[in-house]
């Protein structure tokens, strides 16, 4: 059975200026007077969250924008603590899966985040051992 939720979600705000301008955020120290991002927010309230477990298939790129896939990424869990494997075969099993399901010509992947840490202290002392 399927369940959902209200909640409050942030999304970018409509603006002209993103017509003629792409939407940006610096991850450096920008130049003085040079802001960090023209990226502004709006926070949209009683947005109805729905479990879609079960459902997966039920959803394509094509008719709602995303798609939901399975992905064996060839690494394990304390693989993402090494770059070069994250780069060389996750990354690249990635790219590849997204090639295949879209019918892409390329796909290329320019960056990652990894999260740190789930909160978890048992994570946290897997990853520490």
């Amino acid at each position: 059975m399927a369940t959902s939720v209200q909640s409050s979600v942030f999304f970018l705000k409509r603006k002209p200026l993103y017509e003629t301008e792409r939407v940006y955020e610096l991850d450096i120290e920008p130049p003085p007077g040079f802001p960090r991002t023209n990226m502004e927010h709006e926070k949209v309230n009683d947005v109805v969250i729905e479990d879609i477990r079960g459902q997966e298939q039920n959803f394509t790129f094509c008719n709602n924008g995303f798609s939901l896939i399975n992905l064996n990424g060839g690494i394990t869990y304390e693989d993402f603590n090494d770059a070069d494997k994250i780069e060389k075969i996750y990354l690249k099993n990635v790219a590849s899966k997204i090639k295949s399901e879209l019918g892409a010509a390329r796909v290329q992947i320019f960056d990652y985040n990894v999260s740190a840490d789930s909160g978890d202290p048992a994570s946290r002392e897997r990853r520490d051992n």
